[in-house]
Parts: C-alpha cells; structure tokens; sequence
C-alpha cells in the first residue's frame, strides 16, 4: 500500500465561514473527544460506547501508515470527524470507515457528504480497494447517507469475518466508485 500521508487540508469559504478538512493533528485529540462524546449522548445517553479507548489519542490510534483521522472545521473549530483503519479481518483488501461524527447544527448542508468523501479518496490513495463501515440500524439519516456514497448493506459474514453484530454492515468498492465519479465531471 502506498502510505504516503498528504498534508494539504480542503479549505472552503461558505456563508457561514471557513470550512477546511484536514488529517488531525495531536491538538486535536481534546477537541475530537469532546465532539464525538457529544454526538453520542446525543444518539443514545446510555451507549455503551462512551467509554472508547480510542478516544484517548486519536491521532495515535489513527497515526499508522494504513490509516488516517480526518476533521471537517469551520473557523477553526472541529464540527466533523472520520477515519479509515486496515480491517485485518476481511476476504478482500478492505478498510473500515470509523468515526463519522458530525455536530447537529451542521447537518443538511452537505458537509458530511463531503467529509467522507474526502476520506474516502484518501483510503483510494493509500492502496485500498474496498470499504467497510458498520452503522446502527437506528441511524436512518447515515444509512441514507452511506447509500447516497454508493455503499451497499451487504450482510456482515460475506466480507467481515468477525462475529455477528446488531449493527448493519456496508460496502464500497473504491477503485470503481471514484472512476465512475471521474467519468461524470469529465463528460
């Protein structure tokens, strides 16, 4: 895989300010945490997963030559997150799509859309050919959303060989969906 990690950030000016997606950087890690701590309470108050290792550093966890944390900001402040991590445990050569947080006010506007689009791109680059996300079946608005970017609910045993989850399992081929993305803004 080509680990080459770029640093140049999306930087947009829209009505409401400046919007840039970057990778994240160590001075993140509080403002991410805080973020998607929030989301989640948001989404259910009695998650079990608002106790996440991760959520530690997450730049270190998403640091290794095969994955990558993005964050979607606008002036300067962290209102989105993504990441891709090597999904070891798959018949293909795929990544998973973890992380997908964005603040509520900033939703319906396209910046998820958009986010994950740029993550998405960057999995293509580092050499992978497929990708993965697990979504809650209750997340109707994702699950659009994740339809809209072309995944598929696939069922989980067909290309994750973990044990079964309540969760539903999506996938994208990258190589295909970026060149048909390609064609469109050519022609």
């Amino acid at each position: 895989m080509d680990t080459t990690k770029s640093q140049k950030p999306l930087s947009v000016s829209r009505k409401f300010g400046k919007f840039e997606i970057r990778e994240t950087t160590a001075a993140d890690n509080d403002l991410v945490r805080s973020l998607i701590l929030e989301v989640r309470k948001e989404i259910d108050a009695h998650s079990q997963y608002l106790l996440d290792p991760e959520l530690d550093n997450i730049h270190g966890y998403y640091s290794g030559e095969e994955s990558v944390f993005m964050v979607l900001t606008v002036n300067c402040k962290v209102i989105g997150t993504v990441g891709i991590l090597p999904l070891p445990k798959t018949k293909k050569d795929g990544c998973e799509l973890k992380k997908f947080y964005l603040e509520r006010k900033w939703r319906g506007f396209g910046l998820g859309m958009e986010l994950i689009k740029s993550c998405l791109h960057k999995a293509q680059e580092m050499g992978y050919g497929t990708c993965y996300l697990e979504t809650d079946p209750l997340l109707q608005r994702a699950g659009s959303l994740y339809k809209r970017l072309g995944f598929k609910n696939v069922p989980q045993n067909e290309y994750i060989l973990m044990p079964p989850t309540r969760y539903n399992w999506h996938f994208k081929p990258l190589q295909e969906s970026f060149q048909k993305h390609n064609d469109k803004q050519q022609g």
